[in-house]
């Protein structure tokens, strides 16, 4: 998978990523920046509130990247069973 990244204004923006162990995410937001391996920590460092246009952004992001993610590991499954 592709390093996916969404800018959420002009001081946060997340990096998605996969290697062996998995997805993370690399986040940037008040100048600080985190890694972290789950969605809802994800959520926590950077505090959107809920109904807003960055954190619906940053939902429908997640949610694509979970689709992303599943359909290439299918994939993968797939052949390693052929």
């Amino acid at each position: 998978m592709k390093r996916q990244r969404l800018s959420l204004g002009t001081s946060m923006s997340v990096e998605c990523g996969k290697d062996w162990n998995g997805l993370y995410f690399t986040a940037y937001a008040r100048g600080a920046s985190v890694f972290v391996r789950s969605s809802q920590e994800l959520k926590r460092f950077l505090k959107l509130p809920i109904k807003t246009a960055s954190r619906d952004a940053l939902d429908l992001w997640l949610d694509e990247i979970a689709q992303k993610s599943a359909i290439s590991e299918g994939e993968q499954l797939s052949s390693v069973l052929q």
